[in-house]
């Protein structure tokens, strides 16, 4: 059992690590390894009470990786903070996080999603909608709107493709 050792030095160099990029699965793990559930838990709910600086993408995208039941609900409100962030990363991340947390107001999420300025966050929230909303008129219908809104910008090739996989083709 590891010495719990929760002060902020230790909590900024989890935050840290879940900022870094080219890590390999198999070290992040074992970087990941290093702390406790408890530093885990106060990184967690530190950001889901810190504004300013808002936490890099990665930094919200690596939340998924330390998830538990107990900062759950931290977690998540991360990831609703995070829905507006000047870091189109943390927007993606959030909208993705919050869609596997099965959180109730994605849809709605995803929906204010398509005016995303970021090719990235428009082909989550897409992506979201065309598997959630299947069977929704309205879904299927801002979908359509989307796509043909887009239709041949080059800033949103992801998007465009995503859509045009889904049936949506711009009219």
């Amino acid at each position: 059992m590891m010495a719990t050792d929760v002060t902020p030095p230790r909590i900024a160099e989890l935050e840290e690590e879940l900022g870094t990029v080219d890590v390999n699965p198999i070290e992040r793990e074992a970087a990941l390894s290093k702390f406790d559930a408890q530093t885990r838990d106060a990184l967690a709910a530190q950001l889901a009470r810190r504004v300013a600086p808002p936490p890099a993408g990665r930094v919200v995208a690596g939340l998924a990786l330390i998830l538990s039941d107990r900062n759950r609900a931290d977690v998540e409100a991360v990831y609703v903070l995070n829905l507006r962030s000047p870091d189109a990363g943390a927007r993606r991340a959030s909208l993705y996080g919050l869609d596997k947390l099965g959180h109730a107001a994605i849809i709605d999420f995803a929906v204010s999603a398509l005016h995303d300025p970021d090719d990235g966050v428009l082909d989550a929230a897409c992506w979201i909608l065309s598997q959630r909303g299947k069977n929704d008129e309205r879904i299927g219908a801002l979908l359509q709107n989307t796509a043909d809104a887009h239709r041949d910008d080059p800033r949103f090739p992801m998007s465009n493709a995503l859509l045009e996989g889904a049936g949506y083709r711009p009219e």
